[in-house]
This record gives C-alpha cells, sequence and structure tokens, in this order.
C-alpha cells in the first residue's frame, strides 16, 4: 500500500518555522504571547492558514518579540532569516505606560496592536477611572477605543478642510464688493453682494 502523500508546507508557514526555531521559541510560548487561538500557530507551520490577517500577524510579532513590519517584511519574502533574526535582537518594545485600571490597559495594548490610531487610545486614557468604571471588563474598554477611534475617523472624514476667502472685485473702484469663506475644491459660485442703488432726485 502507498502511503499518502503529506500535504506541502505552504511558504510563509516554513518561514514561520525556522524561525520560531531559530529563536528557541516553542509553539506554546508564540502562541500565549501573543494572544493566538489554540491551533494557530500550528495551523499556519503545516500550510493551513496562511497569516494573511493582520490580527494574526500582530499576535505573531508580540509572541516573537518583534516589530510586525520586521516579521511581516520576513513572512513575505522581502528580508532573509539572518536579518529577521538580527532586527528582532535589535527590537526594542515601547514601555508600557502605568494605566491604574488593569483592564483598559490590557484593551490598549491589544487595540494598539490592531492598529487603533494612538488619538483615540490617548482619548480613552485620559477617561478618569473610578467606582463601577475601574472594574469594568476589558471587552468594555476594547469597545470604548474601538468606537472613540471610528468616532475619530468619522471626523475626519467630514472635516470641513481648509478654507479660501472668494472675492468680488469692482475693477474700476478696486473696492470688495462681496467676500465668503468656502471649502476649497467647491464647485460653488461666489454671489456678489448687490449694488446699493443710487436714487436720483
Amino acid at each position: 500500500m502507498k502511503r499518502p502523500r503529506e500535504k506541502p508546507r505552504g511558504i510563509v508557514g516554513s518561514r514561520l518555522l525556522a524561525l520560531r526555531e531559530a529563536l528557541h521559541l516553542t509553539q506554546a510560548v508564540v502562541r500565549k504571547e501573543g494572544h493566538l487561538g489554540t491551533t494557530d500557530v500550528a495551523k499556519i507551520e503545516i500550510g493551513e492558514n496562511d497569516a494573511s490577517t493582520y490580527r494574526i500577524r500582530a499576535g505573531l510579532a508580540h509572541g516573537m518579540g518583534m516589530a510586525i513590519e520586521d516579521l511581516a517584511a520576513y513572512l513575505d519574502g522581502e528580508i532573509d532569516l539572518a536579518e529577521a533574526v538580527k532586527r528582532r535582537t535589535q527590537f526594542r518594545p515601547r514601555a508600557p505606560t502605568t494605566d491604574p485600571c488593569p483592564n483598559r490597559a490590557e484593551a490598549v495594548e491589544i487595540m494598539r496592536r490592531a492598529g487603533v490610531s494612538d488619538e483615540a487610545i490617548a482619548d480613552v486614557v485620559a477617561i478618569p477611572v473610578s467606582g463601577e468604571l475601574a472594574a469594568m471588563p476589558t471587552l468594555y474598554w476594547i469597545d470604548r477605543v474601538r468606537m472613540q477611534h471610528l468616532k475619530r475617523l468619522a471626523e475626519f472624514r467630514a472635516g470641513p478642510g481648509p478654507t479660501v476667502i472668494e472675492r468680488s472685485i469692482t475693477p474700476a473702484a478696486g473696492t470688495v464688493r462681496s467676500h465668503r469663506e468656502v471649502p476649497i475644491g467647491s464647485t460653488r459660485r461666489p454671489v456678489a453682494a448687490p449694488e446699493e442703488k443710487k436714487h436720483v432726485k
């Protein structure tokens, strides 16, 4: 009887396995430190998951003590194993900030790895914590950060933007007849103020 052919390991999986072994890390350590699912690392290494999502790559980078940009460059074949190991030894993670609310601190770290803006995180961290708010779970703070991120994104997209002063000049007298502020890029034409009618006696 012929033995069934083994499923070929994906390129990403092979690279991840080589890097993990070069760093002397176990799957369990990477999974725990990266807050990944129980089978995420194993599935990637055997080719069942191509680690294409930001959540997975951020988790792997955190679990291996690397910058996500460096891990992504290695998994995508932009740098080799030796360079990836070198960058990992040079990586200095940002020092954690002291937060009187541990659950909020955990939520902030999770959302920062997910790519949420620093401005939105700063807004939530600035919220005074006391009483019942201090006991709120991590998921509550994750939702607060997410909502603040969406709010800032909406404000950015709907912002009035820079303005210019549109003026209508009377050539003969050289005086300003009217002016109005309109957003740059607007197709609206400036409307001149009506001229005063002179009464002839």
